[in-house]
């Protein structure tokens, strides 16, 4: 493919924020390789100047010839603890260990609406509640109504700005009241394999680039 420039806006243990001068699809491949001539990174520090991602989502600027597109790594960690990006994130205070063990247990902030019933049941009795934590691999929410330990729950959630609803399954790994109100801590495991691992990609990306 051809090269173009980019700026790189924000960046992740997942991912990067960039703007770009091209426009580009959804769940293009893009390899981004380091510009040492135009930065502060000396090419001595690192091996890999080429980081391999893909594109989750694609911002268009009204009136402006800017596209602004966030991506996610497919590298092995291997390769990205030998590229720029762990010279970039260390700028950051991330050290190669935290890139190593926070892309599977990262969890980010959110306030989404959710709504819950047992796995196995319709939409018809689902109990509203509030997702606080979402990650990859699970969530941390509040809801109205118990759920038992250990039980199969069917999370929706969304939509968020342009991605549509999210629906996953999951177990309870712990359920506990809230002392004096009507709410309830839910920890919450997504099954594996999930079907809908692709859109909750995206809907990580969005959160942690402050696109919802």
């Amino acid at each position: 493919g051809k090269m173009f420039s980019g700026r790189v806006v924000n960046i992740s243990l997942t991912g990067m924020r960039l703007q770009i001068t091209r426009p580009v699809k959804e769940g293009a491949a893009l390899a981004i390789k380091y510009d040492t001539a135009a930065s502060y990174i000396s090419a001595k520090k690192f091996d890999v100047d080429t980081v391999h991602t893909r594109v989750v989502w694609v911002k268009r600027h009204k009136g402006s010839s800017q596209v602004e597109i966030g991506v996610t790594y497919t590298d092995a960690n291997e390769v990205l603890g030998r590229s720029w990006i762990k010279h970039a994130l260390r700028q950051l205070g991330f050290d190669l260990q935290q890139l190593m063990d926070r892309r599977k247990q990262m969890r980010l902030d959110a306030r989404l609406t959710a709504g819950l019933s047992p796995a196995d049941d319709g939409w018809s009795n689902a109990t509203p509640g509030t997702v606080m934590n979402l990650g990859p691999h699970g969530c941390y929410l509040e809801s109205r109504a118990p759920f038992r330990v250990h039980s199969r729950l069917r999370l929706i959630l969304g939509p968020l700005v342009a991605l549509p609803q999210l629906t996953l399954n999951g177990r309870v790994l712990r359920c506990d009241k809230v002392p004096d109100e009507q709410r309830w801590n839910v920890a919450l495991q997504f099954e594996t394999p999930n079907p809908s691992g692709p859109l909750l990609e995206r809907y990580l990306i969005s959160l942690m680039t402050d696109e919802s």
